[in-house]
């Protein structure tokens, strides 16, 4: 009984938090370019008039590789503000790549990597650079297939990072383990 309750709570406290921030009403500039690479240039080239990137539902530059190319313009990147790149199923290893490169931007507030299969090692990855980095606000890890290793590691960090206001990791795959880490 007392399991479902904080499994309730922590169900309820994830759907008050969605309840916030609605994405589909956000602006994303995308300068009018099709392609995910030509899109991957720009933040590589650092343009001043690309703020915020819409690259969800697109097989981003050949998936895991266009990914990496990604984060690594991330890392020198000191512009873009909001990142979307979801549904795009970029696996773990993309997932690392690009928590590693939250080690060194200092500018990206908002990290939307809802359906990308992610899976714990990239929650994991996330929970270890968000301690450090005090820039991203607002990070979905909506429907990734993250286990409870990614859940604790993810509660672990809340309890130190004081930057980050938005989390959202419901329709996960964490038991108890990992809800009660998260809701203490």
């Amino acid at each position: 009984p007392q399991h479902s309750m904080q499994s309730e709570l922590l169900r309820v406290g994830i759907a008050a938090r969605q309840a916030v921030f609605n994405p589909s009403s956000t602006q994303h500039q995308t300068n009018g370019m099709s392609k995910p690479s030509s899109k991957i240039k720009l933040v590589q080239r650092n343009d001043p008039t690309l703020i915020e990137l819409d690259l969800s539902n697109r097989r981003i530059g050949g998936g895991q590789d266009g990914v990496r190319a990604l984060a690594a313009a991330l890392k020198k990147n000191t512009v873009l503000r909001k990142l979307f790149i979801c549904q795009n199923h970029i696996g773990s290893a993309a997932g690392v790549a690009l928590a590693k490169a939250l080690q060194v931007n200092k500018t990206l507030t908002v990290l939307d990597l809802k359906k990308n299969n992610v899976g714990a090692a990239t929650a994991v990855s996330l929970a270890e650079v968000l301690q450090q980095n005090t820039t991203l606000t607002e990070l979905s890890l909506r429907s990734n297939m993250i286990t409870s290793e990614g859940g604790v590691a993810l509660a672990g960090m809340l309890k130190v990072n004081t930057t980050l206001t938005w989390l959202a990791i419901c329709h996960n795959n964490i038991d108890i383990e990992g809800a009660v880490a998260l809701a203490d």
